[in-house]
């Protein structure tokens, strides 16, 4: 539709021959803009608005839920090398962590049921989880960490084996440990190893997202 003619005159009431500018009426008033340019400008006024409101498709996963993530998927390396280690060695998933648990509860924990089994499964997420913050800490200073996941995480896991079967497992059982029980300690190696680089992995591509990194 076309925009209405306004007449170039008006005249005022009671003065017939005396005709105005339509101008002059609106002298005080700000200049009349087209309908058109109205629209461009609220279009252009919406869009920006729009815009500011528009939410990544891929949200990216936070520090914590990242850390957490890579605890859980280094853990679940060691969580089927145990399992699968404890029925080659004829002991019930179920025995496998109570063994965990004994660390906490001793010879009881054999006799728990369930509840020891869970404590012990438990137990070895929080220890995963603790080793993905350990690296993550690390590799906030040590960027090379993030550069190169591969090379560290091998190196990463060699450092996790060296910790827990020297340090940790000697101070708690120093009856058993540390010993060599040649490829049974190559399998072990191997496990922590493959823990060492999922964890650095999945931090790395978190970093890789992450703003700022």
């Amino acid at each position: 539709m076309g925009r209405p003619t306004v007449p170039e005159t008006l005249a005022e009431p009671g003065w017939p021959h005396a005709a105005k500018p339509v101008s002059a009426l609106y002298s005080g008033s700000p200049p009349l803009r087209p309908l058109d340019e109205d629209w461009h400008d609220g279009s252009m006024e919406s869009s920006r608005f729009t815009a500011g409101m528009q939410v990544p498709s891929r949200a990216r996963p936070g520090a914590l839920s990242a850390v957490v993530l890579a605890g859980l998927r280094g853990g679940a390396v060691d969580f089927v090398y145990a399992c699968c280690v404890g029925l080659i060695h004829g002991r019930s998933v179920m025995r496998v962590w109570q063994g965990v648990a004994s660390g906490w509860l001793g010879k009881r924990a054999a006799d728990g049921g369930l509840a020891t089994m869970a404590l012990g499964i438990v137990t070895h997420f929080v220890i995963a989880t603790t080793m993905a913050v350990t690296y993550a800490l690390v590799a906030a200073r040590v960027k090379l960490l993030y550069r190169r996941p591969v090379p560290c995480g091998i190196v990463y896991g060699l450092v996790l084996y060296a910790v827990m079967y020297l340090v940790v497992l000697s101070l708690r059982f120093p009856s058993a440990f540390p010993r060599w029980d040649g490829v049974q300690s190559v399998t072990d190696i191997a496990s922590h190893v493959g823990v060492g680089l999922v964890i650095a992995v999945v931090l790395s591509r978190w970093a890789r997202r992450a703003p700022n990194r």
